[in-house]
């Protein structure tokens, strides 16, 4: 039975136009695919020009320079298929475009502001974390008063206990072992007294120390017997062009 109002027509033209409206998201899928994979490729490209052959100024540029360039190749595309619609169609997909453009843009001109703010945001959300500026690094105390520092023993990472009453740097044996020494054949003559009590410690040299943007070669280091923190004292915070404690803000320059 014809239904008088005329819906069934409706239903049969709305079916029409999607039968003729082209591609679905399962024929899309694979191109798709494709452009995620030139992004990518792009964006890899460009960090591998950065980092291994010094096209650019930093690998971090050669990975903005690749998206950048993946972008206008999905812009180009775009108006390829989109040249088969109207003239409409196109000039919304050119205005998107563009928008994303240019988002992509202000975000590489300002790349260097927008990662201070990430960093200054992770640094109140996460005591301890490292908040980078222009060559300086500041910290925030933890919930008991410390100051916790990441840093690169012999390029391994690893946390350090900021502690302004001892002179050099003492490494827990778990740190030790991360930084490659054999804790088992170190020699442990050194009288030294922890929050754990009175213990021995090794002498050892290790080969790097990597604090924010300084990195400090062949430095005489104790390794505790015992304990679960190291130690980073202030013969090499003075090695920094500055270091100051305000409120709960360690702040590192160079």
């Amino acid at each position: 039975m014809t239904d008088p109002w005329g819906f069934d027509g409706k239903k049969d033209r709305r079916r029409e136009r999607g039968s003729e409206g082209g591609d679905t998201f399962r024929d899309l899928l694979p191109t798709f695919l494709i452009l995620a994979a030139v992004l990518g490729g792009l964006a890899g490209l460009g960090w591998l020009l950065g980092e291994a052959f010094g096209v650019f100024d930093s690998a971090e540029d050669g990975l903005y320079a690749g998206f950048l360039i993946a972008l206008l190749v999905f812009l180009g595309g775009g108006l390829l298929v989109r040249g088969r619609h109207r003239i409409g169609g196109i000039l919304k997909s050119l205005l998107a475009w563009v928008a994303i453009g240019l988002v992509a843009v202000a975000g590489y001109g300002y790349r260097h502001e927008l990662t201070m703010v990430w960093q200054r945001v992770v640094g109140e959300l996460s005591p301890g974390a490292a908040v980078y500026g222009e060559r300086s690094l500041t910290v925030r105390a933890s919930g008991n008063g410390a100051f916790y520092m990441d840093v690169f023993l012999n390029g391994q990472p690893a946390r350090m206990l900021v502690d302004t009453g001892a002179t050099g740097v003492a490494l827990s044996p778990a740190d030790a072992r991360v930084a490659g020494l054999d804790v088992g054949a170190l020699r442990y003559t050194v009288p030294v007294q922890t929050a754990d009590g009175a213990s021995l410690a090794a002498p050892a040299v290790l080969a790097t120390i990597r604090v924010g943007g300084l990195t400090f070669r062949n430095r005489r280091a104790l390794v505790l017997r015992q304990g679960r923190v190291s130690l980073l004292g202030v013969s090499l915070l003075r090695q920094f062009h500055s270091f100051e404690i305000s409120g709960d803000r360690l702040t590192l320059r160079w």
